[in-house]
């Protein structure tokens, strides 16, 4: 009932507010109407600002109880999705973003096939899924997850070092506010969908409903994020509130590196060594592996040390870091004089980049294929500085792109066409899991496994995901920003609606 209440709730909303869009937009139309004095081209670039944007200069310029409800206007949020990023915006991110996401989904993907299926584990090809080459970036799925606190806190850190450059102060609450409101309404709604409705979904001799059982008393885990500390209640959450508990002490570096540099950069390092010699404790003494998916107990090596804070500090502070740079707008070419230094450098920066990235995502081929065992001291080292070499990698790979050395990467990883997966990838990263449920679940007879099989219930599950966070994303996320950039404006907090 609570579910369908909601549901209700927002498609009312989205039906009233478009419909008063509508007619205001009708009023509007004289607008429309440029000063003859104008030269065509003028015109026409404002008579599409006006339509377009319409709702959101009414959001923004007035106030108004009314403008609450014009924000689940279907012509506020749906075009929203194809804005292009302003100029100033970091480059290469969303992308990332997006390849990052298609890795996760496979991995989830590949255990609800195998958890809801345990015949298949007799089948050889299926088994040894990760000792094949091409599938090393899913084995190593946790620099998929690297990848997204980098961007996270690079994202958080610019963006936080422009705002104190005109405010000459930090807004704590400006920060946190902003940062819970992009990520709970959604993370909520799926919560409350989950636990409430998803039983009732779907039947079989497959069927197991796990969330929606164990969250029955551990839901509210979830809304504090807290997910990694108590893992019951939808597990792939986790790195949500690993983000989120980061990002509370995310100030300290970012005030730190803006007032003194050497003073924040001394702080990060103390906290990567801390952390580095703390995960190669707890390696070394449980006997953790490289190759986590082949440890017999990886379900514990995935809950010490996968999904908690001191695991992923590392590539935050990356981030941190690499969003001061990209502030300070510091361009190492502007140290020489002559091109070819310049093109050294920079060729240098690639080859770090591709040797980091490329030995941390297959250096544990060798495990995974049976040919080579790792030693104790190995696999402690690989985990206590695969993260942190990853990360370092990604960030130069941005770095390069948004200091016009990036070339045909850049161009790939700019791609405006990438900007509305960019803004759905949250959505179908929470609704995924749900999506495996109801396909692999409600199936009334095992599943042989083949690659083709396996392809089509993949390629199926991401049309899915990405569709219905489509939905989500319309009705419940964009306008939901909005409203909350409509209160930020009247309390004094400025912010972007988008």
């Amino acid at each position: 009932v609570a579910v369908i209440v909601v549901c209700v709730v927002l498609v009312g909303l989205v039906v009233l507010g478009t419909t008063l869009d509508v007619w205001l937009m009708s009023y509007d139309e004289p607008l429309l109407q440029t000063d003859k004095k104008l030269d065509k081209t003028t015109a026409k670039e404002e008579n599409k600002s006006l339509k377009l944007y319409s709702m959101t200069s009414r959001v923004t310029d007035q106030p108004k109880l009314r403008n609450f409800v014009l924000a689940f206007s279907l012509y506020a949020t749906v075009p929203s999705l194809f804005m292009k990023q302003p100029p100033s915006a970091v480059k290469a991110l969303g992308s990332i973003k997006i390849f990052s996401n298609l890795i996760i989904i496979v991995l989830h993907s590949y255990f609800s096939i195998g958890f809801s299926q345990p015949a298949l584990a007799q089948n050889a090809y299926f088994s040894r899924f990760f000792s094949r080459l091409v599938v090393q970036p899913v084995a190593n799925v946790t620099f998929a997850v690297d990848s997204f606190f980098v961007i996270s806190a690079t994202l958080s850190a610019y963006l936080m070092f422009k705002d104190m450059e005109k405010h000459k102060k930090f807004r704590f609450l400006y920060f946190y506010l902003k940062r819970f409101f992009r990520l709970s309404p959604l993370l909520y709604l799926h919560t409350l969908v989950v636990y409430k409705l998803s039983a009732q979904l779907g039947q079989g001799p497959l069927w197991l409903p796990q969330d929606a059982i164990s969250c029955a008393n551990s839901w509210w885990f979830i809304l504090l994020y807290l997910t990694n500390i108590q893992p019951l209640c939808m597990l792939h959450t986790w790195h949500y509130s690993v983000d989120m508990q980061m990002l509370l002490i995310s100030p300290i570096f970012i005030i730190l590196l803006y007032r003194d540099l050497c003073k924040g950069v001394i702080a990060m390092t103390v906290v990567m060594l801390g952390s580095t010699a703390f995960v190669g404790y707890l390696a070394a003494t449980n006997g953790y592996w490289a190759a986590m998916f082949y440890n017999p107990s990886f379900f514990m090596q995935g809950f010490v040390l996968y999904s908690q804070p001191y695991f992923r500090i590392n590539s935050y502070l990356v981030g941190i870091l690499l969003g001061y740079i990209l502030y300070k707008k510091y361009n190492i070419a502007a140290l020489f004089i002559t091109n070819w230094l310049k093109r050294l450098i920079y060729a240098l920066l690639w080859v770090t980049a591709i040797v980091l990235c490329t030995v941390t995502m297959f250096g544990t081929y060798g495990e995974y294929s049976y040919a080579y065992h790792f030693s104790a001291f190995e696999n402690v080292t690989f985990l206590m500085l695969s993260g942190l070499a990853w990360s370092v990698g990604i960030a130069i790979i941005i770095y390069i792109c948004n200091t016009g050395y990036g070339g045909a990467v850049n161009t790939i990883l700019s791609w405006p066409g990438w900007e509305p997966l960019v803004k759905l990838s949250y959505g179908a990263a929470l609704w995924n899991p749900m999506i495996l449920l109801l396909t692999v679940g409600t199936m009334q007879s095992g599943l042989k496994y083949t690659d083709t099989a396996f392809a089509m219930i993949y390629v199926f599950i991401i049309v899915m995901s990405y569709g219905l966070s489509l939905v989500t994303t319309v009705f419940v996320e964009q306008p939901i920003a909005k409203v909350v950039s409509i209160c930020f404006n009247l309390a004094g907090m400025k912010t972007r609606c988008n």
